[in-house]
């Protein structure tokens, strides 16, 4: 195989280069996206009470016997979420619930290859007496988490095959013997 490889032209060369380097940075970038790697089970969660809190980011929860400790919560599941990805919910959705008591059960991401993220993240959310109560479940959480994770591989696969696919097709325009000779 290797002996193959050697007797290829510079540009096939780099065309497999380019491949391989494409898909590796896909399956790299699904492996550390993925989301609830370390998900602990139900009863492993840790529960907070207090009332919501805007912050024009995500779910925000003021302590009831300190009001002025705020704890917000993110949404990414991993490490390599950062807060501007990891939001829960929109503004919009969460206004006509602030200053409503709310339950949150959450957990702290483990580290991964010595990166961490210190925000909780929110798995289950219980908001009563709004307008229109709110409860997000452990299970609903697991759902979104794999939802999301079967979409990031389909992603992976489809602009995968496509980009080697293009890039074959290309290959060969470009290599195409001459058919004619200009005179």
């Amino acid at each position: 195989m290797l002996k193959k490889f050697k007797e290829k032209s510079a540009s096939q060369k780099f065309d497999t280069f380019l491949n391989v380097s494409f898909i590796s940075f896909f399956i790299a970038l699904n492996f550390l996206e993925w989301q609830g790697r370390d998900f602990p089970q139900e009863s492993e969660l840790q529960y907070s009470e207090g009332i919501i809190t805007d912050t024009g980011f995500s779910i925000a929860l003021q302590s009831i016997e300190n009001p002025k400790q705020i704890t917000l919560y993110g949404c990414s599941y991993n490490v390599f979420g950062f807060i501007n990805t990891g939001s829960c919910m929109g503004p919009t959705y969460l206004e006509p619930r602030l200053g409503k008591y709310a339950r949150v059960g959450w957990y702290y991401q483990p580290n991964f290859l010595g990166v961490s993220n210190n925000l909780p993240q929110l798995v289950s959310l219980d908001i009563r007496e709004s307008e229109e109560d709110l409860q997000i479940t452990y299970e609903d959480t697991k759902n979104l988490m794999f939802n999301q994770n079967m979409i990031g591989v389909l992603t992976t696969l489809i602009f995968g095959f496509g980009f080697i696919f293009f890039m074959t097709k290309l290959n060969n325009l470009i290599n195409r013997p001459i058919l004619y000779k200009e005179k």
